[in-house]
């Protein structure tokens, strides 16, 4: 199957490549193996978007207490409300934001 280099999104030359071959591949299975697939590939888009789950929000919560985060510009930097409005994966960044804060605090007062 010859397919051209996918140019999208911010991609160089040989990340372009790679996302052609793995593509075609996949497609290429499917066609070989007479599969079919329900939906439509969002290359992971809706799981971006999917919603915190109630233990990973009391995490980051606690996390804000411990560290004494500003809760607001922690919304503020994920243009959001509320912790409840995070998707998942900014959950899971502002939980490796905090615990990194956790560790310069836990640093500091070592010194």
């Amino acid at each position: 199957m010859a397919l051209p280099i996918d140019s999208s999104g911010a991609k160089n030359n040989v990340q372009g490549w790679g996302s052609s071959v793995s593509y075609g591949k996949r497609y290429t299975c499917f066609a070989l193996l007479n599969i079919s697939a329900r939906g439509e590939d969002d290359d992971g888009k809706s799981a971006e978007m999917a919603p915190t789950p109630a233990d990973k929000l009391a995490e980051i919560t606690k996390l804000i207490e411990e560290t004494k985060a500003d809760l607001g510009g922690l919304c503020m930097h994920f243009s959001v409300e509320t912790l409840d409005d995070l998707t998942a994966k900014q959950a899971e960044k502002a939980k490796a934001m905090l615990i990194a804060k956790r560790a310069q605090m836990q640093k500091a007062a070592k010194s």
